[in-house]
């Protein structure tokens, strides 16, 4: 019974804190596009760093990108400056505990994060969500040589547009941490997005549709039973 509640509050604060900016009195403001992408920021009450929206139509079906974003390992292909993500803990089908690295170029020091990951589906707004925010883990500490960056929130929503392309939008808050004034970052953090997704849509075409596994399938069949992407 612990366990269940200590995992259901984990996705209720994930969830709890994505609210939060989505519902900011701050506006979105639009500062990068290309293609079909467009890329926003958000002032966030309380916070120096601007929280990051990217929305747009990527080409591939949603089964492809949801059978990439699963394989873990291959996220270092496409998510900028991510050069290791691996699991340490699996909790289910649709849930998994990962350590993420990014690398810094000199003189900074690289960062590393311990974060929960998990699918869930949004029958509300017709998104299978993939959510993502950071824990402390108690069999990794912080090593000497790392910074342990923040992640507020992390999600990517995917919906169906047609058989051959897939809605994407990705909402993300995060602190890398360290002594580099919050106004760099902000600035840095701007061309993130949009690499993340052109990344992930270029990677997509080597994942042709495939079996989701039981769990994800009836979440997919679900959101399609809705009519959403139609």
């Amino acid at each position: 019974m612990v366990i269940l509640l200590t995992l259901f509050l984990s996705l209720a604060n994930a969830e709890v804190i994505l609210e939060k900016i989505k519902s900011d009195t701050h506006p979105w403001v639009e500062v990068r596009k290309k293609g079909s992408i467009t890329v926003y920021t958000k002032d966030i009450t309380g916070s120096d760093l601007f929280a990051f929206k990217a929305v747009g139509i990527l080409r591939g079906p949603i089964e492809s990108y949801l059978a990439l974003i699963r394989r873990v390992s291959e996220h270092k292909r496409w998510s900028p400056s991510l050069i290791d993500k691996y699991i340490i803990e699996k909790r289910s089908e649709i849930e998994v505990v990962t350590r993420d690295v990014h690398f810094l170029p000199w003189p900074l020091t690289n960062r590393d994060l311990i974060v929960h990951n998990k699918l869930y589906l949004d029958l509300e707004e017709g998104y299978l969500v993939v959510g993502a925010h950071s824990i402390e883990h108690n069999d990794f500490p912080v090593k000497e040589d790392f910074v342990r960056a923040h992640l507020s929130v992390g999600a990517i929503f995917l919906r169906p547009k047609d058989q051959f392309n897939t809605e994407v939008k990705l909402i993300i808050h995060i602190d890398p941490k360290g002594s580099v004034p919050h106004w760099i970052i902000n600035e840095i953090q701007k061309n993130w997005p949009l690499k993340y997704l052109t990344g992930l849509e270029k990677q997509v075409s080597h994942y042709p549709p495939k079996h989701l596994g039981k769990t994800v399938q009836s979440m997919l069949d679900q959101l399609r039973g809705k009519n959403y992407g139609r």
